[in-house]
């Protein structure tokens, strides 16, 4: 008695929901991490340039440096760049402010320069 043999073939699509929405502030990041490893001191370590909210009730960066199991070496504000033509010239541009300290609270950096 011959079989009969039927074959099923399930496709299965999975969407992942993905936001590519662009971040008009991604420079920041971008200057902020290059900063952090331009300034960085002594010997050769991994560099990372965390993002810290502007605000009062925020952690310091030694804190913020800590809870990521690294350790603070600056803090950066990175301001949003003034905008400005291809043509312009003379003006001022990009802003950052180099603290100098991790210890610094309130609404002054928004960048902390771990290490580790």
């Amino acid at each position: 008695m011959p079989f009969k043999v039927s074959v099923f073939t399930v496709c299965t699509l999975v969407l992942i929901a993905v936001d590519t929405t662009p971040n008009p502030l991604a420079y920041k990041d971008e200057i902020a991490q290059s900063t952090c490893t331009a300034i960085l001191p002594g010997k050769p370590s991994h560099v990372y340039a965390v993002r810290r909210t502007c605000s009062a009730s925020t952690a310091t960066c030694t804190a913020i440096c800590a809870n990521l199991t690294k350790k603070c070496f600056n803090a950066l504000h990175v301001y949003t760049a003034a905008s400005l033509s291809n043509t312009d010239t003379g003006k001022l541009g990009l802003h950052t402010y180099r603290y100098n300290n991790c210890d610094l609270g309130g609404c002054g950096p928004n960048f902390c320069c771990c290490s580790g």
